[in-house]
């Protein structure tokens, strides 16, 4: 365990012993989970996991639904921001602009689940939830999910507040659409699978 009151630079040198620390370092443009992480690094899960326990401990991220078993998100210390100013620098890049919307960090990391994920990124116009399952699906061809799932999800969104209903005349089925809260949540989502 690093003594809590190592200097910014000690640390910045612990950093850069591994190429692994610099690389997932350089992800964070927005809050992550470990699954993101691996997915834009194509580091195994495990290994990011392991990384972002040593960045914890030398305090360069923390995480940010602390409550959460699975998808818990993380983002950047003061120090972590320093640090990953001062690389970007060194290797003449331009620094991040962090401008991803402030959301309930506990409820993205719950929509952060293949199915909850599916339904929110298929949301883009108001739609019935079995036009949601299609769309997701056409998004990823091996999700399985059934329209029951997606009836279930949309319900679950209605009581968080992250989806509404919109009347349609003449039409027996209710379609929904994503509130602003809905909308910020897929913004993140999208930003995740983008390569800084």
């Amino acid at each position: 365990m690093p003594d809590s009151g190592m200097q910014s630079e000690e640390v910045y040198h612990w950093l850069l012993e591994s190429g692994r620390r610099t690389t997932i370092l350089g992800q964070f443009d927005q809050p992550l989970t470990v699954k993101q992480i691996s997915r834009r690094t194509s580091l195994k899960p495990r290994i990011c996991s392991h990384v972002l326990w040593e960045m914890v401990t030398y305090q360069l991220v923390r995480c940010l639904n602390g409550r959460a078993q699975r998808s818990r998100l993380y983002w950047l210390t003061d120090r972590g921001l320093t640090c990953q100013h001062r690389l970007r620098k060194d290797r003449g890049l331009a620094p991040f602009q962090h401008g991803f919307p402030v959301v309930d960090w506990e409820t993205y990391g719950w929509i952060c689940h293949r199915h909850r994920e599916a339904v929110i990124r298929a949301l883009i116009e108001p739609m019935q939830p079995a036009a949601i399952k299609r769309r997701a699906r056409i998004h990823n061809p091996l999700l399985r999910m059934s329209a029951n799932n997606t009836r279930d999800i949309v319900r679950l969104y209605l009581q968080r507040g992250l989806v509404q209903p919109v009347p349609v005349r003449g039409r027996a089925y209710r379609r929904y659409e994503l509130t602003d809260t809905g909308r910020d949540l897929r913004t993140l989502l999208i930003g995740a699978e983008v390569m800084p």
